[in-house]
């Protein structure tokens, strides 16, 4: 289900690195990558605006086990990096890119608001038209995922006029979650069922019986307890394929900036933040093991994985720096736990999912224990989490979904988010 946001970041990182070892490491943890075809434009748009692309593209090209996907750049329109007057030039560049180059996944060219554009028809018509050239064009639409945002009326108000794109469309993406986490963590459900919710209803009109739904930007643990949950349940209240993943960029930075990891301790079955700073490495507060007994027991695993017979002397070296031997490992070292909590949680998913349907109270009391032990503090999310599969049960229309957005606008418009906790439900 993961996806490596900015995995160019990995695969440049490894171009000096001993090729057959990088092989090793990108195929076993970071098979599946994004990478944003938007970038800041500071004056003119670039004539060779794909050349510079390749830059990037070319390193991930290397490797034919990537599964790989293409960013359209929204995030760039909405943070107006990519201007206004050049949005029909960037959609033409975009859409030739896609035409003459092999991926797996692109997503479709969002443009949501950003204080450029006048009303909501405006944007509506620039999405239409922006989507009509996809369209038109000779990209393999199954490849193509169509991305749907409706977290404020604004936005929703925009996407319901193009929700008739799902006939040329039948793969999803949902943006613009990530921003607006901390004032949603009290509402009774997860807010993103609305918005999946509207889509699957979309699909079984279509009688599209199989999707390939993407979240953009929420990969905790938490999370993926989530979405192995909706999987099933898709499945079984709309006999729908729903083929989820999602990406995360902050996997890796973290690791690599703050200098420490979220660990799956799988012998334990739970989850804590382990500490990679040179001065804590040797502090031995995790279970009777020290940081360092922990990060190089996952290397070696990592090594023993991938057939790697090399020996790791030491974390750091003289110059504070990740030793050379053991970095390229550090890099994943994140994307490992990610991966091995995803397998753990697909084999327990069965277990929770026959609880839910079967002793929903004891679903929530099993469910609470494990999200606890992934260090969530919030003791009504297991609650929360049987709110969310309980209303796909309801199998709500776009009206309805439209009345219950506005029923909470309070918490999801953009204006409140950096309010506090009274204007959450």
């Amino acid at each position: 289900m993961f996806v490596i946001a900015g995995i160019q970041t990995v695969t440049d990182r490894f171009k000096k690195l001993d090729r057959q070892l990088a092989e090793s490491l990108v195929c076993n943890f970071a098979n599946k990558g994004l990478i944003s075809f938007g970038k800041k434009i500071a004056k003119n748009f670039p004539k060779d605006y794909i050349g510079s692309f390749y830059k990037q593209y070319n390193t991930i090209k290397e490797y034919s086990c990537i599964e790989k996907y293409i960013d359209s750049g929204g995030y760039q329109i909405a943070t107006q990096q990519i201007p206004k007057k050049y949005i029909d030039k960037y959609t033409d560049t975009y859409v030739k890119f896609l035409e003459t180059n092999d991926f797996d996944y692109a997503f479709s060219l969002d443009i949501p608001d950003n204080n450029e554009y006048k009303d909501v028809s405006e944007l509506v018509n620039l999405n239409r038209k922006a989507m009509d050239k996809i369209v038109a064009s000779n990209v393999d639409k199954n490849k193509i995922l169509f991305v749907v945002h409706f977290r404020t009326i604004n936005l929703f108000e925009i996407w319901k006029n193009l929700l008739d794109y799902l006939d040329h469309f039948h793969n999803v993406a949902i943006g613009g979650l990530v921003v607006a986490q901390s004032n949603m963590k009290n509402l009774p459900f997860i807010f993103s069922i609305t918005g999946i919710m509207m889509i699957l209803h979309e699909l079984k009109q279509k009688n599209i019986l199989k999707t390939k739904f993407h979240v953009l930007g929420n990969s905790t643990f938490k999370d993926v307890v989530l979405y192995t949950l909706l999987q099933k349940a898709v499945k079984d209240f709309y006999n729908i394929d729903f083929i989820l993943t999602y990406d995360s960029s902050n996997l890796f930075k973290k690791f690599q900036q703050a200098r420490f990891m979220t660990y799956w301790d799988q012998e334990r079955e739970e989850a804590y933040q382990v500490s990679a700073k040179e001065n804590e490495l040797n502090l031995r507060r995790y279970n009777g093991r020290s940081s360092k007994d922990i990060l190089l027991e996952e290397v070696y695993t990592m090594a023993k994985t991938i057939n790697y017979d090399g020996k790791f002397d030491r974390i750091y070296n003289d110059e504070g720096k990740f030793d050379d031997k053991i970095s390229p490992f550090l890099l994943l070292i994140e994307s490992y736990q990610q991966i091995k909590f995803e397998k753990w949680m697909e084999k327990k998913v069965d277990y929770y999912y026959n609880l839910y349907k079967d002793n929903p109270n004891e679903f929530v009391i099993e469910l609470q224990k494990l999200l606890f032990s992934i260090g969530s503090k919030n003791k009504k999310l297991a609650g929360i989490i049987k709110n969310t599969l309980d209303m796909l049960k309801m199998d709500f229309d776009i009206k309805t979904i439209e009345g219950l957005l506005k029923s909470y606008s309070i918490v999801t418009d953009s204006e409140f988010l950096d309010q506090p906790a009274q204007f959450s439900i």
